[in-house]
């Protein structure tokens, strides 16, 4: 078992008219198993602006941009190597997600709000590919 790539990132934007500041964070961590096995987890932490309400609608014509929400995220992850193409690094795998939002959201996001994929992950192996890092 090793410890794969891990990352954390914050960022913020500040509106000049307002002088609000919009804040995001990142937490990403990956878990390597032996046989190419692979867990990652997610945690973000984002504001949100008005703009989730409106949809697929323009933006209105007086809109003077600002915090609406605080909105986390929390996903997990597993994927599993398999050897079918050579010199392509190939796997399958999953991952779910699960979100929290203040309660004046669950029109627009729903009582428990969750998403899941399963994916094909395809990159070149070898010196195309090395990181000094995380492909040791």
């Amino acid at each position: 078992m090793e410890a794969g790539p891990a990352c954390c990132l914050g960022g913020r934007n500040h509106i000049l008219q307002t002088g609000e500041n919009f804040n995001g964070y990142l937490l990403e961590s990956t878990l390597r198993l032996p046989n190419a096995k692979r867990y990652g987890t997610r945690i973000e932490n984002v504001d949100r602006t008005p703009n989730l309400l409106w949809g697929k609608q323009p933006e209105p014509a007086a809109f003077d941009e600002s915090v609406l929400a605080r909105i986390q995220a929390y996903s997990i992850g597993y994927d599993h190597d398999f050897p079918i193409i050579p010199q392509l690094s190939t796997a399958l795998g999953a991952q779910v997600t699960l979100y929290q939002k203040p309660g004046f959201l669950t029109p627009i996001y729903g009582d428990h709000p969750a998403g899941f994929i399963v994916f094909l992950r395809i990159r070149p192996v070898g010196s195309m590919h090395m990181h000094p890092l995380t492909d040791q």
